[in-house]
């Protein structure tokens, strides 16, 4: 869902260094949030939420990054689920791999849940 002039939506995507990442537009630039590294050949749960400010990003179902971010919409370009950038009518920087199971909420999913959607059981650690 990303519009680079001006910078807004968003992307999750794998780096050419072989890193999950999530970004974000702030209407001025790019708020990036770096996972962890890909594995070839296996599949990856990739889960990004927002809310209230701040933004997390969680792989297989365990947090990977967090931060702060102020998110503009993108409300001019189409939401491309395997292609990066939407500014052309053919879009560019697709995914090179398989994608299954996408899903898009309207809220943010708590951590328990993406441990779930990822199909992780053993429990999760919760701060006091």
């Amino acid at each position: 869902s990303r519009d680079d002039t001006p910078q807004r939506g968003y992307i999750l995507y794998i780096t050419p260094a072989n890193v999950w990442e999530f970004w974000m537009g702030t209407g001025t630039g790019w708020n990036g949030t770096a996972g962890a590294a890909a594995t070839f050949d296996e599949w990856s749960h990739v889960t990004a939420t927002f809310a209230a400010g701040q933004k997390s990003f969680y792989i297989n179902g365990r947090l990977a990054g967090q931060g702060t971010a102020t998110l503009s919409p993108n409300t001019q370009r189409p939401l491309r689920i395997g292609g990066g950038a939407t500014e052309s009518a053919a879009g560019n920087y697709f995914f090179m791999g398989q994608i299954d199971d996408v899903r898009v909420y309207n809220r943010a999913l708590s951590a328990e849940e993406v441990a779930g959607l990822a199909g992780v059981t053993v429990p999760l650690q919760k701060p006091f």
